[in-house]
């Protein structure tokens, strides 16, 4: 099975933190320098060449510039020498941090009252003052402070810099393009640190100002004239003050501008996602430091190499977060506090819709890059595969704006009605509504498209165990059955047998593109409603809840899942969609019984569909019954309700009269089937009617029962 290769894949190198001229650096330096350097030629020799390098401020220490710019320059030119050999022409961009500072007495007694009341609520004219002017205030202290840094960078990064390079308005600020292959990576750098020109001013900040003259006037649109963007900073958001977090939140990282924002500041990596409201995530990659700083007693040496790959209108983005470790020998390895898969790189994170924007094939600032082009194999039709058996209904009708919606959702990976990004969909309802026929009739649409590698039916109501492991074996063997044979997989049992083939089944999942149809997710999911985890998948099955976790967070396998009960796992992810499936409209009732063959006016019809409540299992059954017995929707009426009486009695009433009637005329095994499939055979309540059974397991033959009735 052919695997759909992305158009183009975008690499970058990020480090922080050098704090080169410590205390510690000249014994310190050698050794970590060699490991590194050795290291990123590994990882550039499996993993293709860097287009970019990023250094996200701390280039010395405590402001020692005049000592260490010499240092500086070597270091950051064997890192240019080392990835240039890797292949292509990196572009190298960097702000600065508050290391970077130089203080100086009389700038820190000039602007000390100016900045440490940055935060504060009333100083809204100070803060605009100090955007507007560039004469007056505390804006010449701060370029001041930088100056150093902004001298010295802009001679030493000309012959780097990407060829489409803008200056922004305090000294770093600036915006980057680079090309490759028809598409466009956009990077905004900005100048964090600028408050800690006076030591009292701990907190960090980010101002939509410095977006805007870094990006000439238009920051959105710059933005939206890229495949994707990053954005680059000193600190990360933790460090901005909480009065100024909302401002940068809204209008500097609003969701959806930036796919990553590179920082580090803290000496520690971390990597954030945030999603809030149902907006798309704000990504945080956060480097640890390369050389450490004196004094800390578990020192941190780490950096990290970025990925991104655009596949037409998507763009999914991953890290290999690299950390240092000094037992049993100092050695680069990937940082264990990530979860990193078997290419030790971070799982793909969720895709995002992004601007095509096509431009000259051959780049200015990458003169060799490195295309991974090529697309969906032209021709070839999506497999359909049922893992378990299910007959298409011979009466399927109604249901036409939700099918409309999933087809949608399956093609597109867009909700029609929302707009927003659909991964997971979870379809709930009462049992008995018609979930499973509405899925089935999708499987059927859908057969003969070139949509995805493999369709793949699965029902929990069918499964041969309550193993999970059993599920990923089971999937494995259709689309990645190699894997199986693998040492890691065959020798494993129980729990360790799960997680492995999970992590194989999650990996494949990324690498081919696959649509799940998930059949009665609620057998394995928490029904006690007293319960605080009501509707979670239940512990037993952790790794199936992982795993549809990560067909959110990836960039092209999807997921459509039916369950009695609503599925409480996923509400706060990004892809995630909740559709509840009502009864059949009167119409969509009476259209079902004429298909059926029942007799009677379009009238008579939509009142014996509205008696039945829409139930899907009861309009199923009880048409059967009506056409088997020659009895008309009227008279069905009348004799199910007794007359007048019908219309006093509740839905439930009522359907427990048609349940009644017709299972006078089942086989037992009919009967249990239909016990098992729809509401309790007992007379309920308004209130009780939309109780849910729970969880069974069918009787041999039921399928075939099944395929009787309908």
């Amino acid at each position: 099975m052919a695997t759909i290769k992305p158009d183009v894949k975008f690499r970058w190198l990020h480090l922080s933190d050098l704090h080169i001229g410590g205390l510690d650096y000249p014994t310190l330096a050698p050794t970590i320098k060699n490991l590194f350097f050795n290291d990123l030629e590994k990882l550039i020799k499996r993993d293709g060449s860097i287009d970019l390098i990023v250094v996200t401020g701390d280039f010395v220490d405590r402001g020692g510039w005049v000592d260490n710019i010499s240092h500086v320059e070597e270091f950051l030119s064997a890192v240019l020498e080392h990835v240039s050999a890797g292949g292509g022409s990196p572009r190298m961009v960097a702000v600065p941090g508050n290391h970077d500072i130089v203080q100086q007495q009389d700038i820190i007694m000039l602007n000390r009252k100016g900045l440490t009341e940055w935060h504060e609520g009333e100083s809204e004219e100070l803060r605009s003052e100090f955007w507007s002017r560039d004469d007056v205030g505390n804006r010449p202290h701060v370029k001041d402070a930088f100056a150093e840094f902004y001298s010295w960078w802009n001679e030493f990064s000309k012959p780097f810099r990407p060829s489409s390079y803008t200056e922004g308005l305090l000294p770093g600020d600036f915006s980057a393009t680079i090309e490759k292959s028809g598409k466009k990576l956009g990077i905004v750098g900005l100048n964090s640190a600028f408050l800690q020109v006076s030591p009292d001013a701990a907190s960090a900040d980010l101002d939509v100002t410095q977006l805007m003259h870094a990006t000439p006037g238009d920051h959105p649109g710059w933005i939206d004239q890229h495949s994707f963007c990053l954005l680059a900073s000193h600190h990360p958001p933790e460090c901005i003050h909480k009065m100024r977090l909302p401002h940068f939140d809204s209008e500097v990282a609003q969701p959806g501008w930036f796919i990553a924002h590179l920082c580090g500041d803290l000496h520690e990596g971390d990597e954030r996602m945030v999603s809030q409201g149902g907006a798309k995530p704000r990504r945080v990659w956060r480097s640890p430091s390369l050389f450490g700083i004196q004094g800390e007693s578990d020192r941190i040496h780490g950096y990290s190499v970025g990925e991104a790959i655009v596949i037409g209108e998507t763009v999914s983005v991953r890290q290999m977060p690299r950390i240092a470790v000094k037992e049993p020998q100092w050695r680069f390895m990937p940082d264990s506090s990530y979860v990193t898969d078997e290419s030790e790189a971070t799982l793909w994170d969720p895709p995002l819709q992004v601007a095509v924007v096509e431009s000259e094939p051959e780049s200015a600032g990458i003169q060799n890059g490195e295309s991974v082009g090529g697309g969906e194999t032209e021709g070839q039709e999506s497999r359909l595969v049922f893992l378990h058996a299910y007959p298409l209904s011979k009466h399927f009708s109604g249901r036409q704006e939700v099918l409309g919606r999933l087809r949608v959702i399956a093609s597109e990976g867009a909700d029609s009605t929302t707009g927003s990004q659909a991964s997971v969909v979870v379809l709930h309802a009462i049992g008995g509504t018609g979930k499973t026929c509405l899925l089935r009739q999708l499987a059927e649409d859908l057969t003969g498209s070139q949509s995805y590698d493999a369709i793949l039916w699965y029902s929990f109501y069918e499964a041969r165990s309550g193993d999970e492991s059993v599920f990923f074996q089971d999937l494995l063997e259709e689309i990645a059955p190699e894997i199986l044979s693998e040492s890691d997989v065959a020798n494993a049992q129980g729990i360790q047998r799960a997680k492995r083939l999970a992590r194989h089944l999650t990996k494949a999942l990324h690498n081919q593109k696959i649509l799940l149809l998930l059949d009665g997710i609620e057998v394995i999911q928490n029904d006690n409603e007293a319960d605080s985890k009501y509707g979670h998948i239940l512990s037993t099955h952790k790794d199936i809840n992982e795993l549809l976790k990560s067909v959110c967070s990836q960039t092209r396998s999807r997921a459509i899942v039916t369950s009695r009960i609503p599925l409480k796992s996923f509400g706060d992810f990004v892809g995630y969609i909740e559709m509840p499936l009502s009864h059949f409209s009167p119409e969509e009732g009476a259209d079902l019984l004429g298909s059926i063959g029942v007799d009677g006016s379009a009238e008579e019809l939509r009142d014996c569909s509205e008696m039945l409540a829409g139930h899907g299992l009861c309009l199923m059954a009880g048409g059967k019954f009506m056409v088997s017995k020659m009895i008309s929707a009227a008279r069905f009426v009348e004799f199910i309700g007794g007359g007048e009486e019908i219309q006093s009695v509740s839905e439930g009433e009522k359907l427990f009269r048609v349940i009644g009637q017709v299972r006078k005329d089942l086989t037992p095994e009919q009967e249990y089937f239909l016990q098992m499939s729809s509401i309790h055979f007992r007379s309920v309540s308004e209130n009780n009617f939309e109780v849910l059974v729970k969880g069974f397991e069918r009787g041999s033959g039921s399928l075939a029962v099944w395929d009787d009735i309908v």
